[in-house]
């Protein structure tokens, strides 16, 4: 079932497996993933039947050996069947509040207010073979900003995130990003040093078609925020040297 499809498909393999039932012209244009039109042999009428109900009903042959069928939208209004919109989500309820503490206790040190790099991983930043060594000079914090930053620059030096290096033959200038709780985050300004020269790993996100497609069966969903996620990716001893910002500590 597909009701992000608006007409419901088979195959070439099971038309085949249907016996090649007579087929007729076919005027509608399906489109697949980023719009692509996808060749249609024909459609024609069958009874199916869905659980108790049997109906009669178009089905169009897609010009495709093998893949997915779809029980589009037309289907859904032909056995009247209704999507369930999620209404409530419960999150105050007592069994709710047991189980996280319960959690809580088992796994307190990941929910201790520290950040703690990831154990047993390191990033590793490989550079193109025709890298240049970059230095940038310190820019000036805007003194409507440097108590936040003072207060934040302490908070990553005293969490090991941060470390003090008199000599470096890299250096980024930093960029001040507000955040959604009044303070402030910062940032190295690394595409005027090292990300053009960095070789860059190619992974392909997955749509959100494809993420609903995975979860479709799914009945607890929950959400987890990690606290200063690139944060706690630690990099490897040479890639350290790469990602040195030039700040004036006032």
């Amino acid at each position: 079932m597909d009701s992000g499809s608006s007409v419901s498909v088979i195959t070439q393999k099971t038309f085949n497996q249907l016996g090649r039932p007579k087929l007729q012209n076919c005027t509608r244009l399906i489109y697949g993933y980023g719009k692509k039109v996808i060749e249609t042999l024909g459609e024609y009428e069958i009874k199916i039947k869905c659980g108790k109900l049997e109906k009669e009903a178009v089905l169009i042959v897609a010009k495709l050996e093998s893949g997915q069928n779809l029980f589009g939208m037309d289907l859904f209004q032909v056995f009247n069947y209704d999507i369930v919109q999620v209404n409530n989500i419960i999150q105050d309820s007592m069994m709710v509040q047991e189980e996280s503490k319960k959690l809580l206790t088992k796994y307190q040190e990941l929910f201790e207010p520290a950040t703690g790099p990831i154990s047993d991983f390191k990033v590793s930043i490989k550079l193109k073979s025709t890298a240049a060594q970059k230095y940038f000079k310190c820019r000036q914090v805007p003194f409507a900003l440097l108590e936040k930053f003072n207060v934040e620059a302490d908070r990553l030096l005293q969490n090991s995130i941060w470390k003090p290096v008199k000599f470096n033959n890299w250096a980024s200038p930093i960029v001040l990003a507000p955040k959604q709780d009044g303070s402030i985050r910062i940032c190295g300004d690394f595409k005027v040093t090292i990300n053009s020269q960095i070789k860059i790993e190619r992974f392909l996100l997955p749509t959100w078609e494809q993420l609903f497609h995975k979860i479709r069966y799914g009945r607890i969903f929950s959400k987890i925020d990690l606290k200063d996620a690139y944060l706690q990716l630690e990099l490897d001893e040479d890639s350290k040297k790469l990602v040195v910002m030039n700040i004036v500590m006032v």
